[in-house]
């Protein structure tokens, strides 16, 4: 383990800081909070290193901007989450808003801070090569203390927008891989939806610098212009099914599937771990032990296949075995699903053999069904652990879409006719009266009057 993780929700009581912070930091940081956060009503995450222990605490938009200066008088290395959070955990299956892409230049020479000149000999370097040409011009830049933070903000990216953005983040990050100037590397791990970024106006204490905001222009983009713009190659997930689809497209609409379909296993691994409350079934009960093993393997599989962190991975994974009513113990979960990682070393081994396979476990929805044993109930509240049956009512439902009575249009039309015919015939009108009084035909008249006498034998 890389770091140990204890999180805080809203409680800043028992830390000792400083309150006597500047404004101006205190002021860089919320412009940073309003900025990249503009409109989120999610639970943002900020985290205070100190060691090997992350402290991590979890606000509002507006509860973060009065405590701000709290985390900044805690004089250690802090860091904010780019997006927010459904509920007050940093994890990919419950993020709430996408705010922004990012890539993290840095510098890892101890001690060792960014000059003034560095930074502004760097960005020369890439508003001449990369910006507009390669990659769009960024939002906002940040002097990190060791190098610099590229963020490019996002406008109306809901969760269901996850996917195209983790490929875009995987495509930028490769963009900047080989850059070295001034010893700068960009962050691989960076491909992780859930990151925390250096705070504005907190202390690295690497470098013995301040983070501190270089250049914003508040330029929000849509991810579907960026696509357009610089990543063509993945317009194929927007576009319709065409006669001929090039080797290409079939590749590129291939890896946002499976991508997507990683995703929405781990959020249902997640979700039925929650419907039973903590608890597993086995041989068609649910008791405190059975799968625990099992499902803790699904989840270090699946977060390995999309987060592509491996250390992370297994992070989340002890944390999500601590959810279960009766956790297995650390060593255990490390142990048993040890699989998993080797697993997904395998499957990032492409093999062609005329058709896209994959090594690893690939695992059917019927198969997962079977082993977890995920009842009709359960499959309703799932995205993609469903069978056939439920698919297909699902797929009708959207055909037919219906009201809160379960009715069609139709239906709802005719049930609405029969309450007007039987009001005209108790006030005495004959059926030819009621037909021109609704202009509809006798036959339909006297057809709703049959049902109705039909449903009453």
């Amino acid at each position: 383990m890389s770091l140990a993780v204890k999180d805080i929700v809203t409680n800043l009581t028992d830390v000792d800081f400083n309150v006597n912070v500047p404004k101006s930091r205190v002021g860089q940081a919320v412009r940073q909070i309003k900025l990249v956060h503009e409109d989120d009503d999610g639970f943002i995450t900020v985290a205070a290193k100190s060691g090997r222990v992350w402290n991590q605490y979890h606000y509002k938009k507006e509860e973060l901007e009065n405590n701000i200066y709290k985390i900044l008088g805690i004089n250690k290395d802090s860091y904010i989450s780019v997006n927010s959070f459904y509920i007050p955990v940093r994890k990919p299956e419950y993020i709430r808003h996408i705010n922004a892409l990012y890539v993290d230049l840095d510098r890892h020479i101890e001690k060792k801070k960014f000059t003034k000149k560095e930074i502004e000999s760097v960005m020369y370097f890439l508003e001449k090569d990369y910006f507009g040409s390669i990659v769009p011009y960024p939002s906002l830049t940040v002097a990190s203390g060791r190098g610099i933070q590229l963020y490019w903000l996002l406008e109306n990216l809901p969760k269901q927008g996850i996917t195209l953005w983790s490929l875009i983040e995987n495509e930028i990050i490769k963009i900047f891989k080989d850059f070295t100037m001034y010893d700068l590397v960009a962050d691989a791990s960076c491909i992780d939806i859930n990151r925390v970024l250096r705070l504005v106006g907190s202390r690295n204490t690497n470098s013995n610098t301040l983070a501190k905001i270089y250049n914003l222009s508040n330029k929000r983009y849509r991810l579907d212009e960026i696509v357009e713009g610089y990543f063509p190659e993945y317009q194929i997930i927007k576009k319709k099914k065409k006669t001929v689809i090039t080797e290409k497209e079939k590749k590129v609409e291939h890896l946002y599937n499976i991508h997507n379909l990683h995703y929405a296993r781990l959020c249902d691994i997640v979700k039925l771990q929650e419907i039973r409350k903590g608890y597993c079934r086995e041989n068609g009960k649910l008791k405190v032990d059975g799968q625990r093993e099992f499902m803790c393997f699904l989840y270090r599989y699946y977060s390995c296949l999309f987060t592509r962190d491996p250390q992370k991975a297994l992070e989340d994974t002890i944390e999500f075995n601590n959810r279960f009513a009766s956790p297995l113990s650390e060593t255990e979960v490390i142990k048993q699903t040890k699989s998993a990682e080797k697993a997904y070393e395998e499957w990032l081994k492409e093999k062609a053999n005329g058709t896209y396979k994959r090594g690893g476990y690939n695992y059917t929805s019927k198969k997962l069904i079977k082993l977890l044993e995920i009842t009709e109930d359960e499959q309703k509240q799932l995205t993609t652990l469903i069978d056939k049956k439920e698919k297909y009512d699902r797929n009708n439902k959207r055909r037919t879409p219906r009201n809160e009575k379960g009715l069609t249009k139709k239906q709802q039309e005719l049930e609405d006719f029969k309450i007007k015919v039987l009001d005209l015939k108790e006030q005495g009108l004959s059926l030819r009266k009621i037909a021109d009084e609704l202009n509809i035909t006798l036959g339909k008249v006297q057809r709703i009057l049959n049902s109705v006498s039909k449903n009453a034998l």
